[in-house]
């Protein structure tokens, strides 16, 4: 899995050197199985064009929702939104002199990260473009807005990321795998 909380804050096109080094990376690692690319989606309240490294075909991209699963109000949005995750900002204070805040879409790209992550332990040998789209399907869309007949919002993508029923998926598919029925 890529993690990548970067970004440029206004709508460049993906230079193609780095185009073709996410493509490899997507599909030629882990065997042929590939790395699960993951960007956050910015935090400009801007709509993310097509040709950004958030639309890279491949690429999944995170918005970023607050804890009570409304938008927040610098999260980028557009098309190529997949997924929408939490983000706090959090201070972390190592010394009483310094202290570090963390937040925005590159605090809710490594949750899903962290989500992709915990899917290849425990199913290591699916795709990289299965994980990204177990995250998808089973995202909760928003109650707050109407998604569109394909299922997409362009803040939330096709929903928040929801842990439980990426579970009750990977469940459902070793008891599958393995013929049993039973819960």
């Amino acid at each position: 899995v890529i993690n990548n909380s970067w970004g440029y804050n206004t709508a460049i096109a993906a230079p193609e050197p780095l185009a073709e080094a996410i493509e490899r990376a997507r599909t030629e690692t882990r065997g042929g199985l590939g790395s699960v690319v993951v960007f956050a989606a910015g935090n400009d309240n801007r709509t993310v064009g097509e040709g950004e490294l958030c639309a890279l075909p491949g690429v999944l991209c995170v918005s970023a929702v607050d804890n009570y699963g409304y938008p927040t109000s610098y999260t980028n949005s557009g098309g190529p939104v997949d997924v929408s995750a939490p983000s706090a900002t959090v201070s972390i204070s190592p010394t009483a002199e310094y202290t570090l805040e963390f937040g925005g879409t590159s605090a809710a790209a490594p949750v899903v990260s962290g989500l992709a992550g915990w899917i290849l332990s425990v199913d290591p040998m699916r795709s990289a473009d299965s994980v990204a789209e177990l995250l998808i399907n089973t995202a909760a869309e928003s109650a707050l807005v109407t998604h569109d007949e394909d299922g997409h919002h362009d803040i939330y993508g096709y929903g928040t990321i929801d842990p439980p029923a990426v579970l009750e998926a990977l469940l459902a598919a070793e008891h599958s795998d393995t013929g049993d029925t039973t819960e």
